[in-house]
């Protein structure tokens, strides 16, 4: 983390976890009318904002135990979760995006 800047935690969730969860975000978003927060290539959903209003269980996802060592690792014990992105980047179909900071 401290070189990188990230880390990959490997096991926190199982593949059928993630795929399950892959699914029902793409369902979500593609369903939301109220914040239209996708960002599509084609009918490929690549980005969307606001997740955790359309896909709430996202909520809840970053409780898990492993995750909450960890960020409590790096953040310390008073930390929380405040917004969630959706990006869809698999190898070789990924785009660039410059250092920026949202307001």
């Amino acid at each position: 983390m401290e070189d990188d800047g990230h880390v990959m935690l490997r096991g926190v969730f199982d593949a059928g976890a993630v795929a399950a969860m892959a699914e029902e975000i793409d369902r979500a978003i593609r369903s939301d009318e109220t914040h239209k927060a996708a960002v599509a290539r084609g009918d490929v959903i690549v980005a969307a904002r606001n997740i955790l209003e359309v896909y709430p269980p996202a909520t809840s996802l970053w409780r898990k135990l492993e995750l909450v060592e960890f960020l409590a690792s790096v953040l310390g014990a008073d930390f929380g979760l405040m917004r969630g992105f959706y990006f869809d980047k698999p190898p070789g179909k990924s785009w660039s995006l410059p250092w920026h900071q949202d307001r």
